[in-house]
C-alpha cells in the first residue's frame, strides 16, 4: 500500500498496486476483490472499511491498481493484534 495526495484537491487516498504477471487467476482474484470491496463500500455503517474509488490496470507493467480511501491510523493487522 501507498499513499499518494490528489493534487486538485490535496486529499489522501491509498493505493494498492498488485503485480498479476501472467497469471490469469490472481487477476480474476483482484477482480473479485475490487467487486466485493466495491459493493462494501455502498453499504451503511461501513465505516471500518475503506471505500473503494476506482481499479486501473496497467497493462504493460503487469499491475492492477486499486484507489481506496485512506484512512489515517493504524492497519486491520495492528488492530486485531490488540484486540
Amino acid at each position: 500500500m501507498y499513499l499518494a495526495k490528489k493534487r486538485a484537491t490535496g486529499e489522501y487516498v491509498a493505493v494498492k498496486y498488485i503485480n498479476v504477471a501472467d497469471d490469469w487467476y490472481k487477476l480474476k482474484t483482484v477482480y473479485r476483490e475490487a467487486k466485493i470491496l466495491k459493493e462494501l463500500s455502498k453499504m451503511e455503517g461501513g465505516k471500518y472499511i475503506s471505500k473503494f474509488r476506482d481499479i486501473y490496470w496497467q497493462q504493460s507493467e503487469n499491475h492492477v491498481i486499486l484507489i481506496l480511501d485512506y484512512v489515517d491510523g493504524q492497519n486491520l493487522a495492528s488492530f486485531l493484534k490488540k484486540a
